[in-house]
């Protein structure tokens, strides 16, 4: 409760939830949240229906799920990107042979 400005209906600013998401990105989901949910009612207003309270939740997962297979994230291991880094940081700073063996032996 102390981290929630009821006024706003937004988390105060430097606040962090259990998972160490920030404020602003917390703030930022309720953002989206809300977006789809009028995106949603307008639809039905649309077609001139009163939805239902099962509609409404339907219609507001399917469009998450939609949202979500869109940004669906590359998964790339830790490995894949200390490579990326020792090919970037070596041409950057002109890395001899004997060096990226040593990055090598990690």
């Amino acid at each position: 409760v102390a981290k929630w400005d009821a006024d706003k209906q937004r988390v105060k600013n430097g606040c962090t939830n259990k998972l160490k998401q920030s404020a602003s990105e917390i703030n930022a989901d309720l953002l989206k949240y809300y977006t789809e949910i009028q995106n949603v009612f307008k639809e039905f207003e649309v077609q001139e229906a009163m939805p239902t309270t099962q509609q409404l939740k339907d219609a507001f997962n399917l469009r998450m799920k939609d949202t979500s297979e869109d940004q669906e994230d590359v998964k790339i291991s830790f490995w894949e990107v200390f490579d990326e880094f020792v090919k970037e940081c070596g041409n950057q700073n002109n890395w001899t042979e004997s060096t990226y063996e040593k990055f090598a032996a990690v």
